[in-house]
């Protein structure tokens, strides 16, 4: 683990969530639910994962992947992702995948403005 953000409650999905950077460009995304209105409630209670993956452009990503028979959820815009589209897609095999239209480099900017403060700083 190198570095890890603040914990953010992300009221609009009932849920709260904190990244870790792995590796560059590598984050893992921990997220719990903040009540039972949670959209992924159920799947948090049993542990479930799910692969996230930046595009610039959601619309284009959606148009290959539906191509692909992946099925598409209601888009969202999320806190998480400061605020940009975000959309889940089932795939062939029911593997949740998620797709957040931000740039690699501007996650990566509000990765570092959101960092944990450390102890006595």
């Amino acid at each position: 683990m190198k570095r890890r953000t603040r914990v953010f409650d992300i009221t609009s999905q009932h849920v709260r969530i904190c990244f870790v950077e792995l590796a560059d460009r590598f984050y893992l995304e921990f997220v719990s639910p903040l009540d039972d209105r949670a959209r992924l409630g159920r799947f948090l209670q049993i542990g479930f994962y799910h692969l996230c993956f930046l595009v610039d452009d959601l619309a284009k990503a959606r148009e290959q992947l539906t191509t692909e028979k992946f099925v598409a959820l209601p888009a969202f815009e999320s806190e998480a992702f400061a605020g940009n589209l975000c959309q889940f897609f089932l795939s062939p095999q029911d593997h949740l995948i998620e797709l957040a239209q931000m740039p690699a480099h501007d996650f990566a900017t509000y990765f570092s403005a959101n960092l944990e403060e450390e102890a006595g700083a």
